[in-house]
């Protein structure tokens, strides 16, 4: 019993019924694969040809048509059909027009006594050729169509090619079928397919491999090369280009070991497949080393217990599928650095993780970087924060982008309300300034170094008086990329001022008038001595001359350091021996001597300096017993308890030991008052003028 995969089906059409059914009787025992279905005309022939026919087998001289004219109807529905031409009617004319029209077979009844086993015969050939025909169309088809280049050599030369193939090494199909493999091979390469290729397909029937090929033009390719052995001894050859493939492999093993990150592979378990040569050379180890081992057991990790934990924390997250990202310290051969460590999942089609990539690049840099970024943030924002400054920043078109907590404290309103506000319409300035805000801003945006004073509003009802800037901040190119506006509240200072200026005019006030008040009494006593000197000589009366022309002196010094507006000394070269000899004649005493042992000049006010030693004389001669003795050298000495007067560096006079300074300080008398010669000289008989 044949398989119904082998089974045959056959067509007979024959309009004698007798000789019909003893054919078809004939047939199916001659081959059991056969199947055969009797029919007595063409026209129900042809409504049978639906029905997986395998063969037809017609009587030439039928009632309706002839057999051939049957013929042309079947090739045209059904092309290339196997069509037996089984008849009575024989000639060579008949033979003739059959194989023109494309009879498969031709075949006389009475042609042989054994007729029916050779028509089997026949009928079998034709299908079997039929069908091994349509399967290898079917195989050409797919081949055709196929994106790989596909080839059939017998006796190493093309038999077939597709479009694909040819196209590979630049040519058309036709300029290949016919000609020899080593066309599209340089010489190198065939020597290599001669001697390893094919007689490796030779004894294992097959061969895979990367070949070098051979285009029309002499430019080369890489090939992914199949080799195997028909049936038939055919060799069939299908090819594919993977220049790019090979040099995508390049570009990632360039990567791979030629990076400046630590790249690996791991299984989905953690442990280590591959190791690129950045982390090699820097834990200092081979692959081997390394690889079979479980990335958190490698020397990479090996210092540091946390380190080992976070990767094996890391393992566990990508094997669950889920990115891991933190940053480790590993170790390396001479020194320890702080990686951007992460280890990602790779999965296949089905969503199952297959290998882990580990990566880490350095950060240590980075780490220090932003350190001190965050040092200088700190230290920025100290100054930003300054509680004695306003202190703003601005975009170069004049609109404010922060403003510190003082400024902000000076007015009623959040900082998100002036935040993107132009800075001469925000709250802290009245309208009559604006305008002047504005052109401050844009002298600024210009590159300038603005100095203003001004007022702010503030949310109490006075307005508060300030110093500032406005200052341009700009790139390396020299463009100004921000306004940094910052200012010193003054009010205080200026109500200073003007409480001083004020205190100065009723100063001035004052010693005009005690000035003038005392100018009256002097006259008359200068006018009472000098009658008096008329008519009596005395010493007396000399020196009571000099007493009064030094209080005329006093008192225009008086008017001077009222009306002055700064003191300043008028320094010069002063005979310090002469000058203590006018002073004492100023204020000695009968039982009093002065002895001077002074030599040379110093740097002086000459007035100030007048009134500091007759000050510090008249100190010793009311606060010291009888017999007082004073002495002016490098020193001066006076008193009976040996008060001392440095003259080159201080003054010490009086019971308190009181301390006059002519470079650095003076104090003296009973409370130790102080003033300094370098500004000024002062005794305790004479007011300090407030500055």
């Amino acid at each position: 019993m044949s398989d119904a995969g082998d089974e045959i089906r056959v067509l007979y059409v024959d309009d004698d019924p007798d000789v019909a059914d003893l054919t078809a009787t004939a047939l199916e025992r001659a081959d059991d694969r056969f199947v055969v279905e009797t029919v007595p005309d063409t026209e129900t022939a042809l409504g049978r040809l639906d029905d997986d026919v395998d063969c037809v087998v017609s009587e030439y001289d039928m009632p309706d048509r002839t057999g051939v004219e049957f013929l042309c109807l079947v090739r045209e529905r059904v092309p290339g059909l196997p069509f037996v031409l089984f008849t009575d009617t024989g000639s060579e004319s008949v033979a003739s027009e059959a194989i023109s029209a494309g009879v498969t077979d031709y075949l006389r009844k009475d042609a042989h006594a054994d007729g029916a086993a050779i028509l089997a015969n026949r009928i079998g050939n034709a299908v079997d050729g039929h069908r091994a025909e349509r399967e290898r169309r079917r195989h050409l088809d797919a081949i055709e169509t196929a994106q790989e280049g596909i080839a059939i050599l017998d006796d190493e030369e093309f038999v077939y090619v597709n479009e694909a193939y040819a196209s590979l090494y630049g040519y058309d199909p036709d300029d290949l079928v016919g000609e020899r493999w080593e066309q599209v091979y340089p010489d190198d390469e065939t020597a290599v397919i001669h001697e390893e290729v094919l007689p490796t397909v030779r004894a294992d029937g097959q061969w895979h491999g990367e070949t070098t090929g051979l285009r029309a033009d002499g430019s080369t390719f890489v090939e992914d090369h199949r080799l195997a052995t028909t049936d038939r001894g055919e060799l069939v050859c299908s090819v594919r280009d993977v220049s790019d493939r090979r040099e995508r492999t390049r570009q990632f093993e360039a990567v791979f070991d030629n990076t400046y990150t630590f790249t690996g592979l791991l299984d989905p378990d953690g442990t280590v497949r591959e190791a690129n040569e950045t982390a090699l050379e820097f834990g200092g180890v081979d692959r081997e080393a390394v690889v079979g081992k479980r990335l958190w057991e490698t020397c990479w990790f090996a210092a540091s217990e946390t380190a080992r934990s976070t990767v094996r924390k890391a393992v566990q997250q990508a094997r669950s599928g889920d990115l891991f990202r933190d940053e480790v310290r590993i170790q390396g051969t001479d020194r320890a650095v702080v990686i951007d460590f992460s280890i990602r999942p790779i999965t296949d089609e089905a969503g199952t993780v297959t290998s882990l990539v580990p990566e880490g690049r350095e950060i240590t840099d980075r780490k220090q970087r932003e350190r001190e970024l965050r040092r200088s943030e700190r230290r920025l924002e100290a100054v930003f924060e300054d509680p004695k400054m306003l202190v703003g920043v601005l975009s170069p078109d004049g609109r404010l982008r922060k403003a510190n907590r003082t400024a902000m404290e000076l007015i009623d309103a959040d900082h998100e309300e002036v935040v993107g506000e132009p800075f001469w319409e925000t709250p802290w300035w009245p309208g009559d300034d604006r305008a002047a805000v504005r052109e401050w801003v844009e002298r600024a945006a210009d590159g300038e170094y603005v100095e203003y004073e001004s007022d702010h509003v503030n949310s109490g009802p006075e307005r508060r008086s300030v110093s500032g800037t406005i200052r341009p901040v700009t790139d390396e190119s020299g463009a100004v990329v921000s306004l940094i506006a910052s200012a010193r509240d003054t009010t205080e200072r200026r109500e200073h001022r003007r409480a001083l200026r004020r205190r100065n005019e009723r100063l001035d006030e004052f010693a005009s008038v005690v000035s003038h008040d005392l100018r009256n009494p002097l006259n008359v006593a200068t006018g009472h001595l000098s009658v008096a000197q008329r008519q009596v000589e005395s010493a007396h009366l000399d020196e009571t001359a000099h007493a009064l022309e030094r209080m005329e002196d006093l008192i225009e010094d008086l008017l001077t350091l009222a009306k002055a507006d700064d003191r300043v000394a008028d320094f010069e070269s002063v005979d310090l021996a002469a000058v203590a000899r006018d002073c004492w004649r100023n204020v000695s005493s009968p039982g009093t001597t002065l002895r001077v042992e002074a030599e040379g000049t110093i740097n002086a006010d000459r007035s100030q300096l007048q009134q500091l030693l007759e000050n510090l004389f008249r100190n010793s001669v009311e606060h010291s017993s009888t017999d007082s003795r004073s002495r002016t050298g490098d020193s001066v000495e006076h008193g009976a308890t040996s008060n001392r007067t440095q003259s080159g560096d201080s003054v010490e006079h009086g019971s308190t030991g009181s301390r006059t300074g002519s470079d650095d300080s003076v104090e003296h008398g009973s409370t130790s008052n102080r003033t300094q010669s370098g500004d000024s000289a002062g005794s305790d008989s004479a007011d300090r003028r407030p500055e």
